[in-house]
């Protein structure tokens, strides 16, 4: 991916350099994988994370979770994605607001997934 290089700021009147390095490992060569392909995949991998993963953590509290038997842990990470797409498809990306919405009726939770609420 190479180097990248930032200024800092001033310090005793000379610039202060910073220098990073990223290393990506793969078993494919370089006939078989571009470093454009190698970025594009890095940048996917951080898009679930923060798209997937983050939500269900923080809006969720995954974490903090203590089902532990059986697939219970597997069936209520599925519904806590059923829910995060459901508000997202209904025009809110950000859950919490998502929730403050839906707090106070159930019909307002009922419409969402398009079920009949009277």
């Amino acid at each position: 991916m190479g180097e990248d290089q930032a200024r800092l700021g001033k310090r005793a009147g000379q610039w202060v350099t910073s220098r990073t390095a990223e290393f990506l490992f793969t078993n494919l060569s370089p006939r078989q994988v571009t470093l454009e392909q190698l970025a594009r995949l890095r940048r996917w991998h951080w898009t679930i994370e923060n798209v997937t993963h983050y939500p269900r953590d923080v809006s969720f509290g995954e974490d903090h979770c203590q089902v532990r038997s059986a697939q219970a842990p597997q069936a209520l990470a599925a519904f806590r994605n059923a829910v995060a797409a459901t508000l997202r498809i209904n025009g809110w990306p950000y859950l919490p607001n998502g929730f403050r919405y839906c707090r106070h009726e159930l019909q307002k939770n009922l419409r969402l997934p398009g079920a009949l609420a009277t």
